[in-house]
């Protein structure tokens, strides 16, 4: 099935696919996968953000394959796959390559996205998902993703929103950057895409990020990431504090369903899609 998109892939006998050329190093904490695999599906955070993502694809839907570069474990991959979305998962730690194969993956390519080495113009879809944020010149990341894509390919994309809001967890994380919807927005216009949809996520998370770590982090109280706290954030909540939280994450789903805006939040959700070549950029 992939041969069609890469010539530089092989099928291991784990069934993953591979680059014949050697992995580049990435931003992003070494521990991140295996910590992320088993707070995943019981997180409201990474349920919520499956959620939004796929009613948006729901409403724009790629015209094929949809790669999703980056896709770590395969959790968004996986909840993609279960709403009949034919993914690709392309994940350069071998740690999550593993894990989203275990999981059951269909097609698992465990590699970056320069070293799988696509054709030219063969992508029908990619998703970058909290992925963007970690490559240090994410406007030449972004040109090279547009040069993969089919004419009228499209490229979804989340990432986190408002400089305001940097914290302690942003560095541990590998980000090099927060985002407001103009700044993406624009860097993806100058990249070769053309905007279908642009709005926040997460807004009821605006308030707790700011009061308890980004506060915090500019008052230098607090240097570095509390890793097992963090994790304590994405376990099952109970009781009233569940039924809160799911009542206001309905909502914003609700209003994503209808392409309502939302006027700010933790998180952006984008999807642009390539319409004409433009010279210099494809």
């Amino acid at each position: 099935m992939l041969e069609h998109f890469s010539e530089k892939l092989t099928l291991s006998p784990q069934g993953i696919w591979k680059p014949n050329a050697n992995m580049e190093d990435i931003s992003y904490p070494q521990d991140g996968h295996e910590s992320r695999a088993s707070l995943e599906e019981k997180s409201f955070w990474f349920n919520h953000r499956n959620s939004c993502i796929q009613e948006v694809i729901k409403q724009y839907p790629p015209n094929g394959v949809l790669f999703d570069i980056g896709g770590g474990n395969g959790y968004v991959s996986l909840g993609l796959q279960k709403i009949g979305i034919d993914t690709v998962l392309v994940e350069p730690g071998a740690t999550g390559a593993y894990n989203a194969k275990r999981r059951g993956i269909q097609h698992v390519v465990c590699s970056s996205f320069q070293k799988a080495e696509f054709q030219p113009k063969s992508l029908p879809a990619v998703g970058v998902f909290d992925v963007v944020e970690h490559i240090e010149n994410d406007s030449a990341f972004l040109v090279s993703l547009s040069k993969k894509l089919i004419r009228n390919g499209r490229i979804y994309i989340t990432v986190p929103a408002f400089d305001f809001l940097w914290s302690a967890k942003d560095i541990h994380e590998g980000h090099f950057r927060r985002y407001t919807i103009n700044k993406i927005k624009q860097i993806l216009t100058n990249s070769g895409f053309q905007i279908e949809y642009a709005n926040y996520l997460f807004h009821f998370l605006v308030p707790p990020i700011f009061l308890l770590k980004a506060i915090p982090f500019k008052l230098g109280l607090t240097k570095s990431h509390d890793t097992k706290k963090g994790q304590q954030e994405h376990k099952p909540v109970q009781g009233m504090t569940k039924l809160i939280i799911n009542f206001i994450s309905n909502r914003e789903i609700n209003k994503i369903k209808k392409l309502k805006p939302i006027k700010y939040g933790s998180s952006i959700i984008v999807v642009a899609k390539i319409t004409a070549s433009k010279k210099g950029i494809i």
